[in-house]
């Protein structure tokens, strides 16, 4: 494998044929780094976008399976396909086999600021995504990590961004106590944020991603059975 490092995501472009790498990057990176401390080898099939919700009409799109146009869930389904796609993830000549380990979901701020209607059907509908996502994946014991959301009160009247997130907090803790095989994140609400109020700053991300890799590895082991 590789060495893990900035690639897809904003500012990220390509012609088809060249690629023109960001140097932003997600919570991945110290997830990988961490893994790979574990003795894991491993692969990361990331789909994300933005500010986007699990109730319809809220944020930049959403997840919601069951309308007629495409939409976020469409993408994530598609992202996974391509990824089966590859035979040699590493380019090392040698055939690789995926086998599915986990979901980490940080997600739920736009369906705590949209209305208390989106708050109240997060639970549900959280619910009935992970379950379409386990499919998907062909494990119905997966390990699902939720990382737990939170607001940086950095407007200019000190309001919060999202009104509605004790009710999105709940939904997102019932969702793990119910679920053996699911796991809440919830250190990460002591990192700092960036000055566009919403994202955390580089340090968090990257404490971030070594929290999901703890939390992947404390559920491997009950829920597929690795030691």
């Amino acid at each position: 494998m590789g060495p893990v490092e900035p690639g897809h995501g904003y500012l990220f472009e390509t012609n088809g044929i060249s690629n023109a790498l960001s140097s932003l990057f997600g919570p991945e990176l110290s997830f990988a780094s961490t893994m790979v401390n574990y003795g894991e080898k491993i692969a990361i099939i990331k789909y994300s976008f933005g500010g986007t919700s699990l109730y319809p009409g809220a944020g930049y799109g959403d997840w919601n399976p069951d309308q007629m146009q495409r939409n976020h869930y469409d993408n994530a389904l598609s992202t996974i396909n391509n990824a089966y796609e590859i035979e040699d993830i590493n380019g090392d000549g040698r055939l690789d086999k995926l086998i599915p380990h986990g979901i980490i979901w940080m997600q739920g701020e736009s369906d705590a600021e949209y209305s208390q209607e989106s708050a109240d059907s997060y639970l549900e509908n959280l619910k009935n995504l992970m379950a379409l996502l386990r499919a998907a994946l062909r494990n119905e014991s997966l390990p699902v990590v939720i990382g737990k959301i939170n607001d940086s009160y950095m407007t200019l009247d000190g309001k919060p961004t999202q009104p509605f997130i004790e009710i999105v907090h709940s939904a997102q803790k019932e969702f793990t106590d119910m679920d053996k095989c699911a796991s809440y994140v919830t250190e990460i609400e002591s990192y700092e944020f960036s000055d566009d109020v919403w994202h955390y700053d580089t340090d968090g991300f990257i404490r971030m991603g070594i929290a999901f890799a703890k939390a992947v590895k404390e559920l491997e082991s009950e829920c597929l059975g690795i030691h």
